[in-house]
């Protein structure tokens, strides 16, 4: 193995598997402590290229006065059979029907609007609808540990007035907010205690409602449009081009990121700035004593002696997964406690879930990815062009999904029905230097331009809309003395302007204010030294604090409304071993949680 750090380190990188911990460990303790959103698992359709009908989903709240900020998207069954976004009915992404009570949701006009000739499913809270229209008679599987697949024939679920309750565990596409509290599972409030919020579970269903009646402070976003992460200036995408059922693992996407560093020389198997979720590999570095781990997401980190424990290898202080050295190569353990088996080379053999189940990888003489197999057999096989580029990826059916190149960059990828997607990018000259590969446009399966970018001189990501100007968000950025960012202005789809403050938290750009100009009403967070959110502020200056178990970096206790007479403290103990809550108390009530040696609730 060569002895040398690998170009794509980058602490624009780091920021990603930052940011991604952080979306764990930060709505644990508004999601978790106060029975927010768990985390989501992605949806599979049987019927590819159709209508499906539309999603509603909660995605903030509730307020004061028991609200939720409800969005709503179209969504169809995609050529690799996920369900996704579909733009045909008019409506833009993740469309915002307003605030609206749980109990009146199903009058909202938006709503009443859609539902003819279709079928709606809700969830006993009236936080997650999915309105499915009769024309579309495949199934659907939500994605949920342990789901099945649900027939949506007409005969099985006729359009009637009345809706269809609990049949989808978990949102399809458009997921819940960090701070929405769901329908938990299996969780029976204990008998002395009388539940006097939420909504009733008939003949004790198996989901029953965890509402509290008012929810944290919203943590401040880094992120807006189709995203833009403005904390950073960059566009981030995420394609899927084939998803097996779920749980399985077996999945392909890409991941582009405009800042990555994986461009000329460096570029991976799909060229500059994209790659795909089984590119992994790990590095040591001799003369740093570093080991460093690029992530499938793109994410690189790096890991350094841990002190007094022999071949035991650590990161940073918000970094929870662990490297091991082995007599025949390396082991990697996640915060969810996915064991990662590397050669001596540091290339990826075999990713073991903490269900047991697991993918193999197989390289060539070379040490190109050839081929992916999961715990039943299934594969994935990759092809190359002689220029080492991923050409071709044939699914477990025979299916094959091609990649397409110009000038060496991914410019279309075409789906076993003969669509396909294409992509369209600019160079920008910053300081005499060429910056390539900027994603500007995306052309759909319907040959229909989808979603366009831009980037200012700087090459910053500026620009994010839909077909038709729709979702338009503009974003112009402040710099400090060394060209840091340490804002960002954004102007969303209303019109309306809002200003961030960025400040520097172990290494990446975190937003620290949040300020709207209609009334110039302003929020602040803080973090402490591990990267945790430590305290948020809504606009009426109502404060939520979190403190934490910082040995481990998990949440032990959200105090909402903090400092003042109406403050409701949740606490969360948790299980020995793994990431997972063993019990969540809250005023008047107690839940605890038992799992199995795998995890499972």
């Amino acid at each position: 193995m060569q002895d040398k750090k690998p170009a794509v380190v980058s602490i624009q990188h780091k920021a990603q598997l930052r940011a991604r911990h952080f979306a764990l460990l930060r709505p644990l303790a508004a999601a978790l402590l106060l029975g927010g959103a768990g985390q989501a698992w992605g949806a599979t359709c049987s019927v590819a290229n159709t209508l499906i009908g539309s999603e509603i989903t909660a995605t903030d709240g509730p307020n004061t006065a028991g609200e939720f900020l409800y969005k709503l998207s179209p969504i169809r069954c995609s050529a690799g059979k996920v369900v996704v976004y579909d733009s045909s009915l008019g409506f833009p992404d993740a469309f915002e029907v307003g605030w609206v009570l749980p109990s009146q949701i199903e009058s909202n006009g938006t709503l009443q609007g859609m539902r003819y000739n279709s079928r709606v499913f809700k969830n006993q809270c009236s936080t997650h609808l999915v309105v499915v229209h009769k024309n579309y008679t495949g199934t659907i599987n939500d994605g949920a540990p342990g789901s099945a697949n649900v027939s949506l024939t007409v005969a099985a679920y006729p359009v009637r007035t009345a809706v269809y309750l609990d049949v989808f565990k978990q949102p399809l596409y458009l997921q819940h907010g960090p701070t929405v509290p769901p329908c938990m599972p299996n969780v029976p409030f204990p008998p002395q205690v009388k539940e006097t919020t939420g909504c009733d579970v008939p003949n004790g269903g198996d989901w029953t409602p965890l509402f509290t009646a008012a929810g944290p402070a919203t943590p401040i976003r880094s992120q807006c449009g189709n995203p833009i992460a403005f904390n950073s200036g960059r566009k981030l995408q995420t394609e899927v081009d084939y998803a097996q059922a779920a749980g399985t693992g077996l999945s392909f996407t890409r991941s582009y990121d405009s800042q990555s560093s994986g461009v000329g020389a460096d570029a991976g198997v799909l060229g500059n700035r994209w790659q795909h979720n089984h590119d992994f590999r790990l590095v040591f570095v001799a003369a740093q004593s570093k080991v460093y781990v690029r992530r499938g997401s793109g994410a690189v980190i790096h890991f350094v002696p841990k002190p007094g424990v022999a071949d035991q290898w650590q990161g940073d202080a918000d970094i929870v997964d662990t490297v091991k050295k082995l007599a025949d190569g390396w082991e990697y353990t996640t915060a969810d406690r996915t064991v990662e088996r590397y050669n001596t080379d540091g290339r990826l053999l075999r990713r073991t879930f903490r269900n047991g189940q697991f993918l193999d990888y197989t390289n060539d003489a070379t040490g190109r990815l050839t081929k992916i197999t999961d715990y039943v057999g299934r594969t994935l096989t990759l092809g190359y062009n002689a220029t080492g580029q991923l050409t071709s990826v044939t699914t477990p059916s025979n299916h094959v999904i091609g990649y397409g190149y110009t000038a060496g960059v991914l410019s279309s990828v075409t789906y076993p029905d003969n669509t396909s997607r294409q992509y369209r990018y600019v160079d920008r000259t910053v300081a005499g230097t060429t910056v390539p590969t900027l994603l500007t446009e995306i052309i759909d399966e319907s040959a229909i331009s989808y979603a366009k970018w831009d980037y200012d001189a700087k090459a910053a990501a500026s620009l994010s809309e839909h077909a038709a100007s729709v979702d338009r968000n503009t974003i112009t950025y402040g710099r400090d003395a060394t060209d840091k960012i340490n804002s960002a202005t954004v102007i969303d789809p209303l019109a309306t302007t809002w200003v961030y403050t960025l400040a520097d938290v172990l290494g990446v750009r975190r937003p620290v204010g949040e300020t709207r100009q209609f009334d110039n009403k302003s929020r602040s967070q803080l973090f402490d030294a591990q990267g945790n959110l430590v305290n948020v502020s809504d606009f009426n200056g109502t404060l939520t604090t979190y403190q934490y178990d910082l040995t481990r970096n998990l949440p032990l206790s959200a105090s909402v409304a903090a400092g003042t007479p109406q403050a409701r403290t949740i606490t969360t103990t948790w299980h020995s071993t793994l990431r997972l809550p063993a019990s969540i108390t809250e005023p008047g009530r107690s839940t605890t949680f038992t799992y199995d040696a795998n995890g499972n609730l």
